[in-house]
């Protein structure tokens, strides 16, 4: 079966809006799906046999204030029954808004969307207000979005997830991942998107973001602030043995909260974890880890794989230990960054966790430096305040006459442009940070 709206509106129905079972795909174009009472649209697709062009493409569309008895408050898709042969259904939503829907009760995921089959598109789109099961009742994930697709006899189909110049904001999740919840074998993929103000309930990981992934993951020239959770208030990042890395490149972390462990990062169980020409400013934690947190307190220690900060400012993170970065375990890799400013102690760093140090950081916290070439000083490093500098995210651009000017030599300068997209170096060397200096030169 192959279903297309165009320009309708489903609304305010005892049951769900749009059902479609065992179907080929479904096309909503510039319609609304509103205020139905067991959930927008639940579609399950039939792929034994397998056919051509399977897909959910939502385009112009509104898809609000929908309940669920279930998961998939907004949409849900599934299949049937497993593929008997190759498969790679996708769902793309473009240009429409997914907002106000929510699921009811415990194990209800995906107050949005709830994702279980192929490859996920989200573009140009908002996935905002939705929430994940009851307050109060944990075990219900991705408030926002809820990407796990069934891997049962789909092998070989793509479980990728792309989000781009999107906005995920004001979802709650009773249980992880108030935001965005990820547990998929498939590449995951975020530009140019905003985060914010996303939440998970007592207990919950993952204010915006909780990811366990087998695949890459990359968040790009993105913004994750003013999210909350009890672990990992920006982003929680999970690994699997043997899992690929995690990547954030170009993004800001700021203003992020967590009651106990990562203020803005929280690195867990076997991840490895790098941050690029980012930002983590102004995150708190109540125990440990305010900007970024790698592995927890709690016995018995699982190791991360590992931390790396790669030009990255870390700067005005608050918590009792590590105030901008604590580390319980795993390698911590620190390069031509900046970290400075913390509340409470820079670094902490315990008894199973190592620092390796590539040099050429700017820190007033000696915990945070382990090389001849990092400079520790308590000189004023003239940051400007995290505003629009340039660029798709906020930064924290030096002045002119920071000592930061030019402190990593040529050699050492190995990425191209800084978090804005503009060239290094500018000069005879290059800036440690995420930012590079432009205009007047220090003498």
């Amino acid at each position: 079966t192959r279903v297309t709206v165009t320009g309708s509106t489903i609304g305010d129905n005892g049951s769900t809006g749009l059902v479609c079972s065992a179907c080929a795909s479904l096309d909503l174009d510039g319609s609304d799906v509103d205020g139905n009472a067991n959930g927008g649209i639940r579609f399950s697709y039939d792929l034994d046999p397998v056919g051509p062009d399977r897909h959910i493409a939502i385009t112009g569309s509104r898809i609000t204030d929908n309940i669920a008895d279930g998961p998939g408050g907004g949409i849900s898709v599934t299949t049937l029954e497993p593929a008997p042969s190759d498969t790679s259904p996708i769902m793309t939503v473009t240009g429409s808004r997914i907002a106000r829907n929510s699921t009811l009760g415990n194990g209800r995921p995906g107050g949005g969307i709830y994702s279980r089959v192929g490859e996920l598109v989200v573009e140009s789109s908002r996935i905002v207000r939705n929430r994940a099961g009851t307050a109060g009742v944990a075990g219900s994930a991705g408030g926002g979005i809820y990407h796990v697709p069934d891997t049962d006899g789909l092998t070989a189909a793509r479980h990728d997830m792309t989000i781009t110049a999107s906005r995920v904001a004001r979802n709650a999740a009773a249980g992880n991942g108030g935001g965005l919840y990820l547990d998929s074998d498939g590449a995951v993929a975020v530009h140019r998107t905003t985060l914010w103000k996303n939440t998970t309930a007592v207990r919950g990981r993952g204010g915006a973001v909780w990811a366990r992934e087998a695949a890459p993951l990359l968040i790009e020239q993105s913004t994750l602030s003013a999210n909350r959770a009890t672990r990992g208030g920006g982003a929680y990042f999970d690994g699997r043995t043997g899992s690929s890395s995690v990547k954030v490149i170009g993004t800001t972390v700021s203003k992020n909260r967590a009651t106990e462990y990562g203020g803005g990062v929280q690195v867990a169980e076997s991840a490895l974890v790098t941050l690029r020409n980012s930002t983590v400013s102004a995150n708190r934690a109540g125990i440990a880890g305010g900007g970024i947190q790698a592995g927890t307190a709690v016995a018995p220690i699982v190791p991360v794989d590992g931390l790396a900060l790669d030009f990255t400012t870390v700067r005005r993170n608050r918590a009792p230990q590590g105030g901008n970065l604590g580390a319980r375990s795993g390698t911590v890799s620190i390069r031509t960054s900046v970290l400075v400013a913390a509340k409470g102690p820079g670094c902490t760093f315990g008894p199973a966790a190592v620092l390796a140090s590539g040099g050429y950081t700017f820190t007033d916290d000696a915990a945070c430096a382990g090389d001849p070439t990092d400079v520790v000083s308590g000189a004023n490093p003239h940051l400007g305040p995290l505003k629009n500098n340039g660029g798709p995210t906020r930064t924290h651009l030096p002045a002119g006459n920071s000592p930061l000017v030019g402190l990593v030599p040529l050699g050492a300068c190995t990425v191209t442009t800084d978090q804005r997209g503009e060239p290094r170096p500018r000069g005879t060397g290059c800036e440690p940070g995420s930012v590079e200096v432009k205009g007047k030169r220090r003498s």
